[in-house]
């Protein structure tokens, strides 16, 4: 999505007409996440971790004490 879409994009600004609605989103949502990809990187390293620790503390309860 980081490489591929704004080649498209460039070629379909140079065609000089209206993109339909769902290929704008689509080029819309490229630009967002190349703006602030370090974010979606740390909330997927947050996801990660917190998914780590609920299924640890899950197993955990399931032990025989």
């Amino acid at each position: 999505m980081a490489f591929v879409v704004p080649q498209f994009a460039d070629m379909y600004a140079g065609f000089g007409s209206e993109l339909p609605a769902l290929t704008q989103a689509l080029i819309d949502a490229s630009d967002v996440f190349l703006s602030i990809w370090w974010l979606v990187l740390l909330a997927l390293v947050g996801a990660v971790i917190g998914l780590r620790q609920t299924l640890f503390r899950f197993t955990k309860s399931l032990q025989l004490r």
